[in-house]
């Protein structure tokens, strides 16, 4: 029943998490219950007083509330154990559950960016950071006699909605980038709605989102438009990530803007509205080309697949100006 009940909470605090048995052994013919989601984030095992949930990146999660009460001297785990007829509580554990999420997410993103290949056809991985600081020395294995600079590029999709057309587009956008650019999305759906109450002590999902913008090169901002501006939930992403105040993440990082509606005159005052707020927040922007995309039934797949050859070659000339743009205004990294 204990189980259960973690069971039912770690599932309404983060609707993606995959539940699994693993190692399961004669000793332990049921195996050992395990909810991940970009890595394991616990496992619960059932003992004869009790139930034992280990969170696998615990000790770098905040506990305010003190759930953790057992393996509070090990490495990186912490345990829940929590007695026959105890009770959680409840919104405690919800952040904990997120807050691990999140963990795991940035984690997964670090490592995503730490090793690309430099340069079409090279089979060697090489560290990013490396690569932009050796960019300019000659290779013989590139076409222009010097190694390819790989920028990292994180996009932010305005909607929340899991069928958005512009999360069609993103997918697109990736598709269609040059070798140069490696693009990753930045999620903005879990974030709260932002209050300057959090500047002193932001929440793990903010904490995790302000670090994601940190560690790129530049920001693609992918939009619709609502009432003539922006999602709220893509204002309410901007506001955490321009607080606290001297901490603003957008500072210099070169920025475009594209959006697709179903209107004729597309996101055009969407995008405007975005210059305008991205002025605000010292982010360096790409003026020309401007892409509204007027999206009809079938421009693009789920997969991000570009039915019409003029937008597809469109899409790829704009992806193209971008790296241009960044490779020109991103600021060395050390």
């Amino acid at each position: 029943e204990t189980l259960a009940q973690l069971r039912m909470l770690i599932h309404q605090a983060d609707p993606d998490v995959v539940e699994s048995v693993k190692w399961a052994k004669p000793s332990n013919p049921s195996g050992v219950p395990t909810w991940e989601h970009a890595g394991i984030l616990c496992t619960g095992e059932i003992y004869k007083n009790y139930v034992k949930l280990t969170f696998a990146c615990g000790a770098a999660l905040d506990d305010p509330a003190g759930l953790f009460n057992a393996g509070l001297g090990g490495g990186t785990r912490r345990a829940i154990d929590l007695r026959e007829g105890e009770q959680i509580d409840a919104l405690a554990f919800d952040r904990l559950i997120k807050a691990a999420v999140a963990s795991k997410l940035l984690h997964r993103e670090r490592e995503r960016w730490k090793w690309r290949r430099v340069g079409k056809g090279d089979g060697r991985a090489k560290n990013v950071d490396t690569a932009r600081r050796t960019a300019h020395h000659p290779d013989p294995h590139s076409k222009e006699g010097q190694a390819m600079t790989q920028y990292r590029i994180g996009y932010l999709v305005g909607s929340l909605a899991a069928g958005s057309i512009n999360r069609k587009l993103a997918k697109a956008l990736v598709k269609l980038a040059p070798p140069e650019l490696t693009l990753a999305e930045i999620p903005i759906r879990d974030l709260p709605l932002y209050s300057y109450d959090y500047d002193a002590d932001y929440p793990p999902v903010a904490r995790a989102f302000k670090q994601a913008l940190d560690d790129v090169d530049g920001v693609l901002f992918i939009t619709p438009e609502y009432n003539r501006s922006i999602p709220g939930g893509l204002k309410n992403a901007i506001d955490w990530a321009s607080r606290p105040f001297r901490h603003n993440s957008f500072a210099k990082k070169p920025a475009a803007t594209i959006g697709a509606s179903p209107g004729a005159i597309s996101t055009a005052l969407a995008q405007q509205h975005l210059r305008a707020i991205l002025a605000a927040c010292d982010c360096p922007q790409m003026t020309a080309p401007e892409a509204y995309i007027h999206f009809t039934p079938g421009l693009i797949s789920d997969e991000g697949d570009v039915a019409n050859t003029g937008s597809e070659d469109f899409l790829r000339s704009f992806m193209k100006a971008y790296a241009q743009f960044v490779a020109k205004m991103a600021p060395p990294r050390p």
